[in-house]
């Protein structure tokens, strides 16, 4: 048996290597997509985990956003990243806290595989725009 914490390392490390061993994904592709990992705990923070989760959605035409979301929203949620952010969207106070709570959790771990797989530093993501 598990714990939660060693669940949500292990979908991190899964998600952040299956980045990394992709031959299709390019480097300047795996450097945004490790500083997006970076930036996802402060954007919740900063911004709360609805308005994150929009504008991760809003910018997934970018494949690395794209990606991410969905890595996140598995490893957090177990649902898509549609499905996730319709959760987010329409939790009650209590639902979003215990989401908010999970998400920041799950953005640590995603942050830590991102610098140790992926060599992320501050910056990585270049524009966010």
């Amino acid at each position: 048996m598990r714990t939660k914490e060693q669940e949500r390392a292990r979908g991190a490390h899964k998600a952040v290597k299956a980045i990394d061993g992709d031959p299709a994904k390019t480097p300047k592709f795996k450097k945004e997509y490790g500083g997006l990992c970076l930036d996802l705990a402060p954007l919740i923070l900063k911004n709360g985990l609805c308005q994150t989760v929009a504008f991760y959605q809003a910018k997934s035409k970018r494949e690395h956003f794209k990606l991410l979301l969905r890595d996140f929203a598995l490893v957090c949620s177990s649902l898509q990243a549609d499905a996730y952010a319709a959760r987010v969207r329409d939790a009650d106070v209590a639902g979003y806290q215990q989401m908010t709570h999970e998400a920041l959790a799950c953005a640590q771990w995603f942050k830590r595989y991102a610098e140790a797989v992926l060599r992320a530093v501050p910056g990585d993501q270049g524009s966010n725009g």
